[in-house]
């Protein structure tokens, strides 16, 4: 580090100022209507503008003044439900008359005269200010920062050229990373895609080249000559609700219980990342207990990025039962399971599911004897089992190219986190993009 870019500690409000929005969602009559940044627009982007996809809602005018993001402002989530969300940012690149800052987001505009915004920003989305972030939520159930918290928090800087120098350096390196990244997001967007077409095509239309006829279902088209439609509820032997029971209490009585959280959604399978142990009694053991091959329904929860209706299958042979949010689903002897789980797919992502999705105070329930009762075509058994062995392989093959491509996105980012740190602590000469090496 030059002599010139000796690092001084300052607290933020001598470089900014703070304001912490108390904007919230509701629309209220009389008041004026406004574009509100929210928290998952902080939380997605590292940039927000007007152009994002923003919730409209309405502000008094003194709202209006006093949270109006300006360019040159970075916005960070100020609480969430854990500490590791906290403080996360977003440099605000453009503006207009009603874009507005949202609840649960903190403000930083930066006096000019003595920060550089950008430097201001990338700081502020370091790791070293995470971990500083962090250490000073506080709360149980949601954790948060105390404004007096915010306007205190340390700020490593330099002189007001070398925060220039950097801001550069790290505006074009993480363009060059972000590019890449952006790349690699597209080719996972068209592999699942591609998938998604896949298993709609072959559960719809089948392997085999054959005659067709209308299925006389409007969203179904046609389907092979040979092949039934008739209602989902014929494919089900029974349907039960799950368990949640008591907590673990280490007499015998605890067996692993199934969340929706569980679900492993690009593989329709169920995950074994997080085990949750429940104390379940013998009956409902016995009469709601999971079997290998059986499907598990989410029947409650959802959110609307991933709504209610999602189908997994259960492969296991210990004692387990799932919860009360999720339906143990078993096929009748003469269907095949596989197909039906490539079958209930092909339903969620063509929105078919949704169709039956109820949403009251605030969760959402599928109503499972409507959705049961939508028609879907119906291959001989043989054929069944062909269409599945099929998608097992392909889907196998397209699971492996979007694992590629998700851990290369993770090792990337971990590369622009690293830099970020690198520069803003001074172990980067931005002037060269070298590692500055101490004097011995």
């Amino acid at each position: 580090m030059t002599s010139s870019n000796i690092l001084t500690t300052r607290p933020l409000f001598s470089v900014a100022r703070v304001t912490v929005s108390t904007v919230d969602k509701l629309t209220v009559e009389g008041e004026q209507t406004v574009r509100l940044c929210n928290y998952t627009d902080v939380y997605k982007n590292s940039e927000v503008y007007p152009g994002l996809d923003l919730m409209e809602a309405t502000a008094t005018a003194a709202e209006i003044r006093q949270f109006r993001l300006c360019v040159g402002d970075t916005v960070f989530t100020k609480d969430s439900e854990t500490a590791d969300d906290i403080g996360v940012a977003a440099f605000v690149s453009g503006t207009a008359e009603d874009f507005v800052c949202g609840y649960h987001l903190a403000v930083a505009r930066p006096i000019v005269t003595e920060i550089d915004p950008r430097y201001l920003y990338w700081w502020l989305a370091s790791q070293e200010a995470a971990g500083l972030w962090g250490v000073r939520a506080s709360g149980v159930t949601r954790v948060g920062l105390r404004q007096t918290d915010i306007r205190r928090f340390p700020l490593r800087v330099v002189a007001r050229k070398e925060q220039t120098g950097i801001a550069d350096f790290l505006d074009r390196e993480t363009a060059q990373i972000d590019a890449l990244v952006a790349e690699q997001r597209e080719l996972v967007r068209l592999l699942e895609e591609r998938r998604s077409s896949m298993i709609w095509r072959l559960v719809t239309k089948g392997v085999r080249q054959t005659t067709m006829r209308d299925s006389g279902v409007r969203w179904l088209g046609s389907v092979p000559s040979h092949w039934g439609v008739h209602r989902l509820k014929n494919s089900v032997a029974s349907s039960k609700s799950g368990v949640w029971g008591d907590e673990p209490s280490g007499d015998g009585t605890d067996v692993r219980c199934v969340r929706v959280a569980d679900f492993d959604r690009p593989r329709l399978r169920v995950h074994d990342l997080d085990i949750t142990m429940r104390s379940v009694e013998s009956r409902d053991l016995r009469g709601r207990g999971l079997c290998d091959g059986d499907l598990l329904l989410e029947k409650s929860g959802g959110t609307a990025r991933n709504p209610v209706g999602f189908v997994v299958m259960y492969e296991g042979s210990g004692p387990a039962v799932c919860s009360n949010f999720v339906s143990r689903v078993r096929v009748k002897p003469e269907q095949v399971a596989r197909y039906w789980l490539y079958a209930h797919a092909a339903s969620y992502t063509h929105r078919l599911t949704q169709r039956s999705v109820k949403q009251t105070t605030g969760i959402q329930n599928l109503d499972e004897g409507a959705y049961f009762n939508e028609p879907f075509p119906y291959p001989p058994h043989d054929e069944q089992v062909e269409i599945a062995d099929r998608l097992d392989s392909s889907t196998a093959r397209m699971d492996t190219m979007i694992e590629a491509a998700n851990e290369s996105i993770a090792l990337m980012l971990e590369r622009r986190a690293a830099l970020i740190s690198a520069a803003i602590t001074g172990r980067i000469d931005p002037r060269t993009g070298q590692e500055i090496k101490e004097a011995s």
